[in-house]
């Protein structure tokens, strides 16, 4: 028979007890607490202003003449179900008709969420849907923020969530702090910036700015695409691959401080040319495509 010892036996309680405690607590983890739903009737263009903290948002356009709002209330790291009812409770969800605009708001207090991770934290998920004629104003501590099939002016902002705009035309300017940019299936005018994250684009446009700090830059210009002002694409050293179609007429000025440059596109040259810089025309030339990076590659080619 083997005797365990009693500084084994210590060990054991210590355990057991840990995973007790820690196991009422993960009962609670991301306890969704409360929902809110609201909808107005609308007509003509109306216009989405939508706050945010850290939680999801989610903003669709449908056939319908009416904006429709859930705000839904999740609780992390709550001790027991009345601590997350009560911690949610602290922050507040505005929704208001003013005029031609409806105004969605998450109003947080200084003193929930800890800088350690261990206290609990409130996040407030939005969903939405609205004419596919409204604009959106949409603004995002942290979170992820998702934007579907609207045509109008859309201002997109998140501070370190992943950023997604697809089936959009008009005027598009998206922003994100560290995460990831994605717009696609669009039309119009395009704006794209992120501090580091990947930015990747694909639709018509007649516009094209794309800035990234140190993210690799994806651009697809499907056919249609022409351009009615000068284009700009930029990273701090990521790799730029930019996609043109057939036909598509530019003054090309393209450099890279220690990578490389290709080309499927004919090019008549303008100037000196080296494997860090390339300047000339695109069928005949147009307005300045430009295009820079630090450190990386980039490579033009044909749709």
């Amino acid at each position: 028979m083997r005797l365990v010892s009693p500084f084994r036996k210590l060990l054991c309680l210590i355990f057991v007890s840990t995973f007790l405690l820690t196991s009422g607590s993960v009962a609670f983890a991301g306890e969704i607490v409360d929902t809110i739903e609201r909808s107005f009737t609308v007509s003509g263009r109306f216009t989405i202003s939508l706050r945010n903290g850290d939680g999801r948002t989610r903003i669709s356009a449908d056939s319908q003449s009416q904006i429709r709002v859930k705000a839904i209330k999740e609780v992390h790291r709550a001790g027991s179900r009345e601590e997350a009812q009560r911690i949610a409770e602290q922050v507040q969800v505005r929704i208001e008709q003013s005029g031609n605009q409806v105004e969605i708001e998450a109003r947080y207090p200084r003193h929930i969420g800890g800088f350690f991770g261990n206290e609990p934290e409130v996040l407030v998920h939005f969903e939405v849907t609205a004419p596919k004629s409204s604009d959106i104003d949409a603004r995002s501590s942290d979170g992820s923020l998702d934007v579907y099939g609207f045509d109008g002016r859309i201002d997109l902002i998140t501070g370190d969530g992943d950023l997604t705009a697809d089936n959009c035309s008009g005027r598009i300017a998206a922003q994100t702090g560290d995460g990831s940019l994605r717009i696609e299936s669009s039309r119009g005018e395009v704006s794209a910036h992120s501090g580091d994250g990947k930015i990747t684009l694909d639709g018509v446009f007649q516009g094209l700015e794309a800035k990234s700090g140190d993210g690799r830059i994806d651009v697809t210009a499907r056919a249609g695409s022409r351009m009615e002002k000068d284009w700009s694409i930029r990273s701090g050293d990521g790799n730029v691959r930019l996609i043109l179609p057939e036909g598509f007429a530019a003054t090309l000025d393209a450099s890279t401080s220690d990578g490389r440059i290709d080309s499927e596109q004919p090019i008549t040259m303008e100037g000196s040319s080296s494997k860090n810089r390339l300047t000339g025309k695109l069928n005949n030339g147009g307005y300045r495509l430009r295009i820079q990076t630090g450190d990386g590659n980039i490579n033009i080619r044909k749709s």
